[in-house]
């Protein structure tokens, strides 16, 4: 789309008792009973998941049957499987607990930028401010998405490659498939980072345990864990197969980059540019901002974007599928990958659509049906 939406926005009262206008960015204003049952399983499950597969690659060869299965029939006990985890550091409770306690509430950088639910679990998960900054060079949010994630996750890949040349004594052209697509994905990331600006993540989310554990966390651990696979189930493709994940996996970040590419390119030149060689065509929007004043915009319907209306996500899940099938098919852990970014992506995706049909009503209807299928054309 042309431009990411914005919501009209209600007064609001921030943390000094002033009345403040803010967007409605990713944030509910109030939260239902199905919105804190979602939170509070994230929060529990979330992390227990990240342990569940390190645990049963560095204990059960990457298993996820065999620890549940020891339990159950008496081989090991929780303690036991514990006893092998590395420990908590008091360093790092301390940290956390700091954390949580000033986490927007104390001491904010901006205080109309706050947003409070009233509901502990909520303002914790998808955080209270919009920019949290340490003065006007720290930006956390920016940070925390596009620093240690991204590059762990490419470190943590490399390592898992060393460690396969060091248990085996060769590195498998699976390993390397999968350190080289992934490591395209990071080197775009970068290379393109100003685009990523634009992104759900930067325009609308809040600062909270989401963004912040996720990047932290969730990402380095669960992204490399096609490597961690390798690392104990080393994988040598056929010639034909692993040419076929590679042109899956190259395909994918074509349409990602193009896609994306075209968006940017329609937004800098106000649509006066070619787009395969042709005018693009636009769908002719407006919308009232929080101020009461009224803005025109132009949603994009030509190349990529004249397919469905989120091809971006289409080519990344392309890739996605190309990391996990280059691990074979002996196992489920690594197809955790794809899964995962499907309902995350669609969840995107939905999310989004739903922030552009109350910011454009009539037109966004409009759009929809020039363009009336969102990742798959034909299907979905």
């Amino acid at each position: 789309m042309a431009s990411k939406s914005q919501h009209n926005a209600p007064k609001v009262k921030s943390p000094n008792g002033k009345a403040g206008s803010q967007g409605q960015w990713g944030r509910a204003w109030e939260v239902d009973w199905f919105s804190l049952a979602s939170i509070i399983f994230l929060l529990l499950f979330a992390p227990f998941i990240v342990y569940y597969f390190i645990m049963a690659c560095d204990q059960y060869s990457c298993s996820l049957t065999a620890p549940a299965l020891d339990i159950a029939t008496g081989h090991a006990s929780l303690a036991d499987i514990w006893a092998k985890t590395p420990p908590v550091t008091a360093k790092a409770a301390q940290l956390y607990a700091l954390w949580v306690s000033f986490q927007g509430y104390l001491f904010p950088t901006s205080a109309e930028d706050c947003k409070f639910t009233g509901n502990f679990f909520y303002n914790y998960m998808m955080g209270i401010e919009f920019n949290p900054r340490i003065g006007k060079w720290f930006d956390f949010k920016l940070f925390f998405n596009g620093r240690p994630g991204i590059v762990a996750w490419t470190l943590i890949n490399l390592s898992f490659a060393a460690k396969q040349q060091e248990l085996y004594g060769h590195v498998t052209n699976s390993m390397i498939l999968v350190n080289v697509l992934q490591a395209i994905y990071v080197l775009d990331f970068f290379w393109n980072e100003t685009w990523y600006l634009k992104t759900i993540d930067i325009c609308h989310d809040h600062f909270g345990w989401y963004l912040g554990w996720g990047d932290c966390v969730w990402l380095p651990y669960l992204y490399t864990l096609q490597g961690l696979y390798l690392v104990y189930h080393p994988v040598q493709l056929s010639t034909p197969n692993a040419l076929g994940i590679l042109l899956l996996g190259l395909v994918g970040y074509y349409i990602f980059r193009m896609t994306n590419h075209q968006k940017d390119l329609f937004r800098r030149t106000d649509g006066r540019c070619l787009i395969w060689g042709k005018k693009p065509k636009a769908i002719e929007c407006s919308y009232t901002s929080a101020d009461g004043l009224k803005h025109h915009s132009k949603l994009l319907v030509s190349g990529f974007w004249g397919v469905a209306r989120h091809f971006n996500y289409t080519g990344d899940l392309m890739g996605s599928l190309a990391y996990c099938l280059a691990c074979g098919g002996g196992h489920l852990l690594p197809y955790f990958y794809i899964i995962y970014m499907t309902i995350l992506l669609t969840h995107r995706c939905l999310r989004d659509e739903h922030r552009c049909a109350n910011k454009y009503g009539r037109d966004w209807e409009r759009y929809t049906a020039a363009v009336p299928y969102r990742l798959l054309p034909g299907i979905f």
